[in-house]
């Protein structure tokens, strides 16, 4: 996986920590190589060498779907088959794109490898096979195609130097870019990668900066740019001569925003300009929210509106679905509004003035008349709206904001005894759409995340934005929101956003997943909250009876049960009650015998140390106990039923934070005083303590198996700690602080949350899938592993949205893979192991191939698996030939029909046997009969084994039917005999010998070889581990008085006397690996659990 370090100076305090780093400086053959090769492909600053392997590299990111960058629809029409078109929605993410299904808004692609910069753009290119997307990006536009990236347009003036680009369009062949300073306009040939256009806009007023730019349908090589003095210009790209001008006082006069003597600096700039299904008519857009519906052709103002919020790019959207009704233009504010506007509404006689021929009103009125509004989304977004588009032909509006959000809002086909349905169009449809679907994460960093589950499939995460999310970690469509009410309708009522009616920011979160399926299974508590509310994950709601004991005090923190049935809520004054998950009724309190004293009399306690707040709250996983801590460094231990207090520990500090791992029932706090401390709830003593954090301690989290303690804290550093030899072993500093932190239940993935990022970070484990050396470090050379030799500090980068490749596990592996995949088959051989070649080979030890056992399965199962597969029914005759067509003589195929599947095949595999008998009987051998031979004269069986190796469960299973005569089975039994005395491919050896005995029945048994009746009617062998070690033995064995009754040449008793030494010889070499692998099972068996029941101290 490629890694990035961005360099930023040290941290003067931990406010400093927190804040975002700047991008470190490749280095100097980095940055020439980068200069070279096309921008798009650049990679990212590889990290310089550090001194140790991470226990963790990038993985992915999570919660991502959009940002303030405008998004844009693709309409595919399929073929004459198809039901519907295909419509895929473009979002940004940052420095790359994401691609979307819009009907399950499922992901698509994500653009690999990330820029190095920012996208300030997006657009698609309609009908072209060599491009889809293209992205602007600093100087450049990055073509791609699919999800990767094919080329790059630079933006290079005539003196050859780059600017920066703002936007960029896309109409037929023709790719058009705006600068930054609104001052150029590029443009490019899409089909032929050639620059048409690169010259400075002339011959407009001297204060005019474009900031928007528009293709107006059928205009052949015109543009209309807006400008930041509220001017739009009508452009001829091609010959670079500016048409007409459309002045900021006349149009702002026409739509009311400016009066008769106002002046121009005061003038607001444009931000958007939409194209009206009508030819020759615009939507301009300002920025204080006033919007004019212009005729360019004939320069006349047509319709007015405005809205009460400011405006931005990508806020203006006409429908054009041709149903009644369907005459409107939604506008999207950066209050998150959606504003719709009736564009068909018949004009009021009272507002049409009368023109003095110049585009202003004799009276002094606004020309243009006013549209009336519809209706008004409120909070249709929870941040500003950064596009709006309807799809076309549909009565659907697709709104994306830098909320993180993508919404689709339908208008609802009007239905009843009172609608008229007009011949020739289409069904009216509600002016008020409703929400039909959407796809979002969260719109502020989460800062509570953990882990979902047994499978480590999905994560729990709360945020600032006062959302309760479950993420996928599989599939992103499955990650959801859960529901805490009829908040729409609500907000809709009061006229607020609907994220002000929801809970209050998450102070604590515990869940179980015993009866998830029964009843409510997540607890949680929220800042400022007197109560605890419940969740399920099932239904994905919030229920609305909450947990209350009528305390006048805040709660805390909370905990649920390993059962499922008890959810634990702790307050500011120390209280901690327990309540049923189910019915929501409070079962027992846990508190001292003083403070219950103090509290039947309701009168408060003036003992500060008893009134400390509650932070933590355990339970064990056999629901005996019930671990307290509070504020003042106390944990108080009670049980579980009886609620009496068990025990009391004085930690010496305040405890912030406590975690449990119950499988060892070890228990992390952490304090105020920058350490750890890590309890045995069984002997009730501190078996660990951690220190030398720099910084406050924010999350910390066991692994699975108890074996490891990764903390965050905020200097930047997650650190992970080896449990028993109390070390520690891995560090990485993230380019931002984490501020939560969640472990993988199957050890897989670290997830991450990090200050001022929308996502989730997971990052994988790297001991699952490689050799990392783990080795004790201090605390001091950690910290030097990050700084470089200006004495600045490295940092880790975040992972992307795509699964990234660990290159460093790439780089270190033996492979080469420069070679072709086709041409060589790479198989893995297990290392050379204690004993060599020419050691003892009596030495207790046994190895297998290490490859899968699916592979052995079904070549043990192949005839089973053939069976299956065949056809239900023959293959049908052809049909006849027309007449008319000539046939060729001697072509015509003529079949059996006489004959059933089941003849065929015994004619088939009749015909087989003698046919490799026959090749035996005349000398001449195959490639697999001259291997073995050629293995026996060099006492080498490496090669042969491992050409076996390679071969598929069909080719093995041909090889060993093509063997016969007795003297090639006697080859091949001497092989397996002679890889069993190596102690090499065990397993494999087995299959083969199940599958060479079942094929050759008949020659063994002339032989005086018995074989089982079981093996010869091709039973599936057993299946039990314990089993399958004795199985040859158990179907083969000798008949010594049959060799008396050999009746055959001299020749052939010969051969069939050897072959029986070699059975004979191959029982015991079979016998002997028997017995040494049944003693190394129990061996390891004992071992195992000895290991198990020793508790850990």
């Amino acid at each position: 996986m490629q890694h990035k370090r961005t360099k930023r100076r040290k941290d003067v305090t931990a406010a400093v920590a927190a804040a975002a780093a700047a991008a470190a400086p490749s280095a100097k053959s980095q940055a020439q190589q980068a200069a070279t090769a096309p921008p798009a492909a650049r990679p990212r600053p590889r990290p310089r060498a550090t001194k140790r392997t991470p226990l963790f590299t990038p993985f992915r990111a999570l919660g991502y779907v959009t940002n303030h960058v405008p998004s844009h629809l693709q309409v595919r029409v399929g073929g004459k088959d198809a039901a519907s078109a295909d419509v895929n929605i473009l979002t940004c993410l940052g420095d790359t794109w994401a691609l979307w299904d819009l009907k399950q808004t499922t992901l698509l692609f994500v653009a690999s490898p990330p820029l190095p910069v920012h996208i300030a753009d997006l657009a698609i290119a309609e009908n072209n096979k060599q491009f889809g997307v293209l992205a602007v990006a600093g100087n450049e536009i990055i073509a791609y195609h699919r999800s990767k990236a094919v080329k790059s347009f630079v933006a290079l003036d005539e003196t050859s130097c780059a600017h920066t680009l703002r936007s960029c369009i896309v109409y037929g062949d023709t790719l058009l870019a705006l600068s930054s300073d609104g001052s150029r306009v590029f443009g490019w040939n899409l089909l032929q990668h050639q620059r048409i256009s690169a010259a400075a806009l002339e011959h407009l007023p001297s204060d005019f900066a474009a900031s928007v730019i528009l293709h107006p349908a059928t205009y052949v090589d015109k543009i209309l740019l807006g400008s930041a003095s509220g001017d739009v210009a009508l452009y001829n790209v091609r010959t670079g001569t500016l048409l007409h001008i459309f002045p900021s006082t006349a149009l702002l006069h026409a739509v009311g925003g400016l009066g008769a003597q106002d002046a121009m600096p005061s003038a607001p700039a444009v931000v958007d300009l939409a194209q009206s299904p009508a030819l020759d008519v615009v939507a301009v857009a300002w920025s204080n929210g006033l919007v004019l519906i212009h005729d360019i052709k004939h320069d006349e103002s047509l319709m007015r509106l405005s809205v009460e919020s400011t405006l931005s790019r990508g806020c203006l959207a006409f429908r054009s679905d041709g149903s009644q009704g369907g005459n409107t233009l939604a506008v999207g504010s950066a209050a998150g509004d959606v504003h719709l506007f009736d564009l068909a509404a018949a004009p009021s006689v009272n507002i049409e003035p009368l023109s003095n021929g110049d585009g202003e009103a004799a009276n002094g009125q606004p020309t243009a008349r006013p549209v009336p509004l519809i209706h008004t989304l409120r909070g249709a977004h929870a941040s500003a709206i950064s596009s709006i588009r309807f799809l076309p032909g549909n009565p659907l509006l697709i709104t994306t904001g830098s909320d993180n959000a993508i919404r689709q809002w339908f208008f609802e086909p009007l239905t009843g005894p009172g609608v008229v349905k007009i011949p020739g169009q289409a069904v009216p449809t509600s002016p008020i759409p409703r929400l039909l679907k959407s796809r979002e994460g969260h719109f502020k960093p989460p800062h509570l995340i953990k882990f979902y589950g047994e499978e480590g499939r999905d994560i729990l995460s709360a945020a600032e934005d006062r959302s309760l999310r479950l993420v996928s970690v599989v599939r992103d469509s499955r990650s959801a929101e859960l529901s805490q009410g009829p908040l729409l309708s609500r907000a809709a009522q009061l006229s607020v956003a609907p994220h002000t009616l929801k809970l209050s920011r998450t102070s604590s979160l515990a869940f179980s997943t015993t009866r998830a399926r029964d009843w409510d299974n997540v607890l949680s508590v929220h800042a400022g909250s007197k109560t605890a509310h419940r969740w399920s994950t099932l239904n994905r709601r919030l229920n609305n009876r909450a947990f209350s004991s009528q305390s006048t005090t805040d709660t805390t923190c909370c905990a649920v049960s390993v059962c499922g049935n008890f959810g634990f809520v702790g307050d500011s004054n120390g209280f901690v009650r327990a309540f049923n998950m189910q019915s929501g009724v409070l079962r027992r309190s846990y508190e001292d015998a003083s403070r219950a004293r103090n509290h039947t009399r309701v009168r408060p306690t003036s003992n500060a140390t008893e009134r400390s707040p509650v932070t933590g709250i355990i339970s064990d996983a056999v629901n005996s106990i019930v671990a307290v801590a509070k504020l003042n460094g106390t944990l108080s231990i009670y049980d579980f039923h009886t609620t009496e207090r068990l025990s009391h520990l004085n930690l010496g500090s305040a405890i912030a934070s406590m975690k449990m791992d119950r499988t060892t029932g070890l228990v992390a706090t952490s304090h105020d005083d920058l350490s750890i401390r890590l309890l045995d709830l069984s002997t009730r003593k501190v078996v660990r303590h951690f220190t030398s954090f720099k910084g406050r301690i924010l999350d910390m989290d066991i692994s699975t198996d108890g074996r490891w303690l990764i903390v965050s804290s905020l200097d930047g550093l997650v650190r992970t700690f080896d449990i028993p030899s109390a070390r520690l072993i891995d560090a990485f500093r993230p380019e931002k602080v984490v501020t939560s932190l969640s472990f993988s239940p199957t050890g897989e993935f670290l997830a991450t949350s990090h200050v001022a990022q929308l996502g989730i970070y997971l990052w994988s484990n790297r001991t699952l899938f490689s050799n990392v050396p783990v080795r004790a470090l201090d605390e001091e050379d950690v910290w030097k592993d990050f700084e470089d030799d200006a004495g600045q500090v490295d940092s880790v980068a975040l992972p992307g949205m795509v699964g990234e490749e660990d290159t460093d596990a790439a780089h270190d592996s033996a492979l080469d893979s420069s070679e072709d995949e086709d041409e060589v088959r790479r198989v893995y051989t297990s290392p050379a192991q204690i004993f060599g070649a020419n050691e003892d080979k009596d030495m207790p030890l046994v190895t297998l191939t290490t490859m899968p056992r699916s592979r052995w399965m079904t070549l043990l199962n192949l005839d089973m698996i053939k069976a299956r597969n065949k056809p239900i029914e023959p293959p049908k005759k052809p049909e006849k030939v027309p007449f008319f067509l000539p046939q060729v003589a001697g072509t015509e195929i003529a079949f059996d029909a006489s004959a059933t599947p089941s003849e065929a095949r015994e004619v088939q595999s009749a015909r087989r046997l003698p046919f490799a008998d026959e090749l035996a009987s005349v000398g001449i051998d195959n490639d697999f009969v001259r291997r073995l031979k050629r293995a026996r004269e060099t006492s080498d069986f490496n090669a042969l084994f491992l050409y076996l190796h390679t071969l598929s469960a069909p080719a093995l299973d041909l090889e060993l039917r093509s063997l016969g005569g007795p003297a090639q089975l006697t080859l091949f039994i001497e092989a397996l005999t002679a890889r069993l005395e190596q102690h090499l491919d065990y397993e494999a050896v087995q299959a083969m010998l199940a599958v060479f005995c079942r094929v050759h029945t008949e020659e063994l048994m002339q032989h005086g070889v018995i074989v089982d009746e079981k093996l010869a009617e091709r039973r599936p062998p057993s299946h039990s581990s314990d089993r399958r070690a004795a199985q040859a033995t158990e179907y083969l064995s000798l008949d010594d008085s049959a060799e008396a009754a050999l009746d055959e040449p001299a020749t052939n008793v010969e051969q069939g006397k050897a072959l029986t030494e070699a059975v004979r010889r191959l029982l015991a070499t079979q016998h002997a690996a028997n017995q040494r692998v049944v003693q190394l099972l129990d061996y390891c068996l004992g071992s195992l659990s000895f290991v198990r029941d020793v508790p850990l101290v």
